[in-house]
């Protein structure tokens, strides 16, 4: 027999069940006209919304009330509960909205805080995730140590991958999740305050190399000693390290407060080109006008190619309309076809249009190699 859970997912066909013959047949499945959809009342609880979420089969009303619970703050147990269930249904569709409605609460909903407690506690990772995003706007300091002590627990592999069981894989990113919101939490805390988790991230990151991306995304100004050590050290585990905080978001202001440790490690020939070469890449991203001045002065002085093309670097990454200069060179005299390419897209971004389809002409009559010609041309065609 057909039950009521297969039927459910049966959106555009119909069950016909006489006794033991089960036919499943297409019916008129056209979209459905958005304006036909009843109004959502307007004081519609969490729970309310989930229930009718689940009990809708139509795709326009299941879109505005996912729509409403990402807008709909969790106001009692029966609310959370209703959201719990959803969320735990793995239904992905959902979920950002559910996370949303969590993000809602504040620390007025401190009476709240011994349900996310419990499931922090639980050792489902779903019913962690869960917990952990709604105890997070509450700032319940008992809610911080449970966090604390599951994101100290061991990683027992150093990253995911495709061959971990599910239930491995979950548990390590759950981890990895809440090590992600204690740094976040820190990040918010007054300025001036003392970091509370950088030394677990330190700690974690030995573990789990990816960790040390949260390191460098929110603890850069204090973590980058580290990185430069990790990037110069001959183990393998350190120049991981290293590669994941390298590769971390980090806030321009963050970078800013480094920038004359990023410039002096362009300049020191002591150390491995590639550390020089991402510090470049990072003092770029940061640069102010100033900055940019300063590095531009280099560019006219600097004898040393290498130290020479590493300021190039910064300047490239900077997207200053001050390196254009420097960018046109670069894109009709560069040895390497590649790198006159590369230079030709940025000045395409950053140069008045007439002006840069002067530049392409000129490329696509004099640049020697044939693929940089061909793409001249055919951005002029547009």
């Amino acid at each position: 027999m057909a039950t009521p859970a297969i039927a459910s997912g049966l959106a555009g066909h119909k069950v016909l069940n006489a006794g033991e013959s089960v036919e499943i047949v297409a019916v008129d499945s056209s979209p459905i006209d958005i304006s036909k959809v009843p109004a959502l009342p307007a004081d519609m609880k969490a729970q309310e919304v989930v229930q009718r979420y689940i009990e809708s089969f139509r795709q326009p009303e299941k879109d505005a009330l996912v729509e409403r619970l990402g807008a709909t703050k969790p106001r009692d147990v029966r609310d959370l509960q209703a959201l719990l269930n959803l969320y735990d249904r793995e239904d992905p569709y959902p979920r950002q909205q559910i996370e949303r409605s969590l993000r809602l609460l504040s620390p007025a909903d401190i009476a709240l805080a011994p349900f996310f407690r419990a499931l922090i506690k639980d050792p489902d990772p779903k019913f962690q995730l869960f917990g952990m995003a709604g105890a997070y706007n509450l700032r319940d300091t008992a809610v911080l140590q449970d966090m604390e002590e599951l994101g100290s627990k061991r990683f027992e592999k150093p990253r995911p991958s495709l061959a971990m069981n599910p239930p491995d894989a979950a548990a390590w990113h759950t981890r990895f999740e809440c090590i992600r919101l204690l740094a976040a939490w820190d990040s918010e805390r007054p300025s001036g305050a003392p970091p509370e988790h950088l030394s677990l991230l330190i700690k974690q990151s030995r573990q789990a190399p990816p960790v040390a991306r949260l390191l460098a995304q929110y603890y850069w100004p204090l973590a980058l000693r580290d990185i430069l050590e990790w990037s110069e050290s001959k183990d393998l585990l350190d120049q991981e390290r290293a590669r994941f905080a390298w590769e971390a978001d980090v806030p321009r202001l963050s970078l800013r407060e480094t920038s004359g440790t990023l410039r002096a490690v362009l300049f020191d020939r002591r150390k491995r080109m590639e550390t020089r070469h991402r510090a470049a890449l990072r003092l770029g991203l940061a640069a102010d006008g100033a900055e940019v001045e300063r590095l531009l002065a280099d560019h006219a002085k600097e004898k040393d190619e290498k130290t020479l093309l590493l300021v190039k670097t910064a300047l490239f990454a900077s997207r200053d309309t001050r390196v254009a200069p420097v960018l046109r060179d670069y894109a009709k005299a560069d040895p390497v076809a590649s790198n006159r390419a590369g230079a030709l897209v940025q000045l395409g971004e950053m140069l008045p249009r007439a002006e840069f389809r002067a530049l392409l002409e000129e490329v696509a009559k004099d640049d020697k190699d044939a693929e940089n010609r061909a793409w001249a041309r055919q951005e002029l065609s547009r």
